[in-house]
């Protein structure tokens, strides 16, 4: 179509004539015909065109529209025609024969046992009973792995009769009982500094100065340190009160003296020292024991006078007697301190916070005078007693329905006693605990006492 400005099919030209034309294969425009300036001019090279495959005379006829042929491989195992898993049939793989059954036997070695090995040749389904057959195991011979028969092992001799109630035990079991019994006493009384003369007395020839003794804890203290051998030098701010003390100490065989003292003065604690170097020459234990609390209620509500008083007596004081009774012990070759402080210092009382906070510091104090005391020979430590029954604490357990209350409270199912703190200060003051330093020791019955 002439004129039309379209290119026209033209009719096919022969290999012969393209590959021989002067263009290298470019293919004449038909006369008349006019390029579209929207299509632009495509060299005849690079446009695509379908292959033919008579137009490959490179290539010989043999090749031109015929599959290749497989290529075969030498030793081929598994080839490609037949089925690729015919191991049986492969001569590089034999068949592999089946494995026979498995069978159980039963373990003649060990009759008393119902051990079985994999031994032939009873069947796995066959029954196994007593009836069986024994047969010969293949492993060698081996000491049966069993117990013997009970009908050989020996009789166990009969235990000895209990004896009546009341009775006390004979023979080799009553023995050995007194004598662990014995033991057990011997080894509490010397730690606890009690016991016959000569015998546990672990203070003998120590002088100690106990303040707040005439009554409570701290009497209790004082008996348990004379009672240990120490000369104890009791203190309290009424006469009275200290010879009532003194007299009842002495009836019982214990060397006691005993001053007036309220440590809450400069002046009554230098007299109390003096005292006992007057008395006594030398001082080697330091029991402070003395407290008080004089307000009970909301915390926000106490006077700044009554926590004046109540850090004046339960923390200055302290600090004060170990600073004057130190230079006294070094003389000595060292000493030991036992501060009182309380349970409340972990756990407050509930209306006695002044007071509490105050036995929180004692157990700061302990821990600050620890390391300067120990480098020159004097050990101090603190006993924090749990809920005592002391004329100090009857507010706390002389009303049946508070007492129940606080002791649920603290997790306790009974009240401690005087003695059960004394114990513990004498074990502090002896030379069992001399790797003791720095530590509060709780006696509260379970209380829960640590920050």
């Amino acid at each position: 179509m002439e004129g039309s400005g379209v290119i026209g099919r033209r009719a096919p030209v022969p290999c012969s004539s393209r590959d021989t034309s002067p263009a290298g294969g470019a293919m004449p425009r038909p006369t008349g015909a006019e390029p579209s300036r929207s299509t632009p001019e495509v060299p005849e090279r690079s446009r695509k065109r379908p292959k033919d495959p008579e137009c490959s005379p490179a290539l010989p006829g043999a090749l031109r529209r015929s599959p290749a042929p497989p290529v075969p491989l030498p030793n081929n195992p598994l080839p490609l025609p037949s089925n690729p898993l015919s191991l049986p049939n492969n001569p590089q793989y034999p068949p592999v024969p089946p494995a026979p059954p498995v069978q159980l036997t039963r373990d003649t070695r060990c009759p008393n046992t119902a051990l079985y090995d994999l031994s032939p040749p009873i069947p796995l389904l066959a029954p196994i009973t007593p009836s069986s057959p024994p047969i010969p195991s293949p492993f060698p011979a081996a000491p049966p792995p069993c117990r013997p028969p009970p009908s050989s092992l020996p009789t166990p001799p009969a235990l000895p009769a209990p004896p009546p109630v009341g009775q006390r035990p004979r023979g080799a079991v009553g023995r050995c009982g007194a004598m662990w019994g014995a033991m057990g006493r011997a080894g509490l009384r010397a730690l606890s500094g009690g016991g016959a003369p000569n015998s546990g007395r672990t203070l003998e020839g120590k002088v100690a100065l106990v303040t707040a003794a005439t009554d409570g804890i701290g009497l209790a203290v004082a008996q348990r340190l004379g009672a240990a051998g120490a000369r104890v030098l009791l203190s309290s701010r009424r006469q009275h009160n200290v010879d009532a003390a003194v007299q009842k100490l002495r009836a019982q065989g214990l060397e006691v003296s005993g001053v007036v003292c309220h440590v809450g003065q400069p002046r009554d604690r230098q007299r109390l020292v003096q005292t006992a170097l007057d008395t006594y020459g030398a001082i080697d234990i330091l029991v402070s024991n003395a407290a008080v609390n004089p307000v009970m209620g909301s915390t926000l509500e106490v006077e700044e006078a009554a926590w004046e008083k109540i850090f004046q007596v339960n923390v200055t004081a302290a600090a004060m007697l170990v600073k004057l009774v130190v230079p006294h012990m070094e003389k000595r070759g060292g000493g030991a301190v036992v501060l009182v402080t309380s349970v409340a210092g972990f756990m407050p009382f509930p209306a006695l916070g002044p007071y509490s906070v105050s036995k929180t510091a004692l157990l700061g104090l302990v821990k600050v005078l620890a390391p300067e005391l120990r480098a020159r020979g004097v050990r101090i430590n603190a006993v924090a007693p749990g809920l005592i029954q002391t004329r100090f604490s009857a507010a706390l357990w002389e009303n049946e329905a508070t007492k129940e209350q606080l002791m649920s409270a603290m997790g306790i199912d009974r009240l401690g006693t005087p003695s059960d703190v004394a114990e513990v200060v004498s074990f502090l003051c002896s030379p069992a605990a001399s790797y003791v330093v720095g530590e509060t020791m709780v006696v509260a019955g379970g209380t829960p006492s640590r920050l």
